[in-house]
Formats: structure tokens, sequence, C-alpha cells
């Protein structure tokens, strides 16, 4: 569920990152959203979580911008151990 996406944004970068091995890209995409809600299952494609050799850390963040290439007007993240 996005909540609290600034005024003037057209779309979220979303992106996940493995802090425990930064060069394995997992992905992100960008999809577009006027307003709060819901994104459809599907949308967008990234390599989920499957750590070898134990917990690792992940981080999603969220850009929302008011183009797909535009500056950032707000910054989400989450942090997580998985698993």
């Amino acid at each position: 569920m996005v909540k609290g996406l600034p005024q003037g944004g057209s779309g979220i970068h979303f992106r996940l990152t493995n802090k425990t091995v930064p060069d394995f890209n997992h992905g992100g995409n960008w999809v577009a959203m006027h307003k709060e809600g819901a994104i459809a299952p599907g949308i967008f494609t990234c390599f989920s979580p499957c750590p070898r050799g134990g917990s690792h850390v992940y981080e999603w963040t969220a850009d929302a911008r008011a183009t797909k290439s535009g500056a950032i007007l707000k910054r989400a993240k989450a942090v997580a151990t998985h698993p």
C-alpha cells in the first residue's frame, strides 16, 4: 500500500538492494501512480531474497518522482533481515 505520495508525483521507482552482497542486482522498476493505493501484483519484477550461506540484510527504496527520470520528491526506505 502506497501512502504519502507527494503532490506533483507521477510515479515511484522501487529498488531492492542486498546490503550483504551489494554487487547483486535484485532490480526494481518504475510504477506510474498519481494517487495513494495498492500496486497491482505483477506490475514489476525483481529477484526476491534467496540468501546463500545465512541471513542477508535487504533494503527496499521507493523514490517518488514527478517524471520517471526527474528529481526525487520524496524517499522511503525499509530494511529487514531474511530469513
